[in-house]
């Protein structure tokens, strides 16, 4: 019973580390995409008329929305969505396979008219562009942490040496 306790310690020790690993990491892509999508507020509104800003501030509501709406599985906001965004684009949103990038594809396409149109300097499209490719790497990583779970052949022996192992403490 000693060298199961011993082994049974020692799994829950390695699942619960690989758990807190995954936290922190989750954790720390949250936290650089919130300062990501700071600084695309604060570079548009420096830069852009208002107007635009708003639609900024919009676009990226609407990003944070999705993406945890993405990261927990089978709820989706669609009234959210409706309420932050225009019907067409909320529609055309609907339809794509991942709504974050969809909005991150919304919001360069304003970036490249404003640009287009002579309102935004280059340096700033291209910081901007600079901090949604930053932004496209969080997704993925965000997606990649959520599709591949702590494996469950560690949670299955877990749970079988540690019924086997209260089943004799008795004997």
């Amino acid at each position: 019973l000693s060298l199961q306790g011993t082994a049974i310690g020692l799994m829950l020790v390695f699942r619960t580390n690989s758990a807190y690993v995954r936290l922190d990491e989750a954790r720390e892509k949250w936290g650089k995409l919130l300062m990501l999508l700071r600084e695309i507020a604060i570079k548009a509104s420096v830069s852009l008329p208002i107007d635009v800003v708003c639609n900024v501030c919009r676009y990226l509501c609407a990003f944070s929305w999705s993406l945890r709406d993405k990261l927990r599985d089978g709820d989706t906001r669609d009234d959210i969505l409706c309420l932050l965004l225009s019907d067409k684009e909320a529609a055309w949103v609907r339809t794509q396979r991942s709504r974050p990038l969809a909005i991150e594809n919304l919001l360069r396409r304003l970036f490249s008219k404003e640009y287009q149109t002579g309102r935004l300097d280059a340096n700033v499209h291209n910081s901007l562009d600079s901090d949604l490719e930053q932004i496209d790497g969080i997704v993925e990583s965000c997606e990649r942490l959520f599709s591949s779970p702590i494996p469950p052949n560690m949670a299955r022996h877990g749970l079988r040496s540690l019924t086997i192992w209260i089943m004799a403490l008795p004997v």
